[in-house]
């Protein structure tokens, strides 16, 4: 495992890899390895901070390391387009799941940012929940120029 570690304004970001796959991205927490670093981390690292300046970025160049079970759901999750948000019952329907499932299912995204779970809310327009907290995910969607959340 190697780590590469950013830094936001809200705190670090640790970007997990290993071989030529990302593993995880650790949003407010910071891990280091040994210094090494591979080039899926450098490039990683160099889209993530693109889009922290507020550029539409595309991931799709990135291998990510997604649970098996899981992959057609964070697939259907990157197709939200950058600065829109979509509610937790809209990303269910689109995936034949109760609202709460998809609940569960984005709190176990190991790679938000990559995999935008930040732009699922709830149906009435407020913000939901957060695997990092509130925060980050009020972070993200303000990067995108969503601000119209409750």
């Amino acid at each position: 495992m190697k780590t590469k570690v950013l830094s936001s304004p809200i705190g670090p970001i640790t970007i997990i890899g290993k071989d030529n796959v990302i593993t995880g991205i650790l949003l407010g927490r910071r891990i280091d390895t040994n210094g090494e670093t591979i080039p899926i981390l450098e490039k990683a690292e160099e889209l993530i901070s693109h889009y922290l300046d507020g550029e539409k970025v595309d991931f799709r160049g990135i291998s990510i390391l997604l649970p098996e079970h899981l992959k057609a759901f964070f697939r259907s999750v990157m197709e939200i387009p950058y600065g829109e948000a979509v509610s937790y019952k809209e990303i269910a329907k689109r995936n034949g799941i109760h609202p709460r499932t998809a609940g569960l299912y984005l709190s176990k995204n190991p790679v938000p940012i990559i995999v935008p779970c930040h732009r699922v809310i709830k149906k009435d327009g407020t913000i939901g929940g957060f695997s990092a907290g509130i925060e980050w995910k009020k972070f993200l969607l303000r990067i995108e120029g969503i601000t119209n959340i409750g």
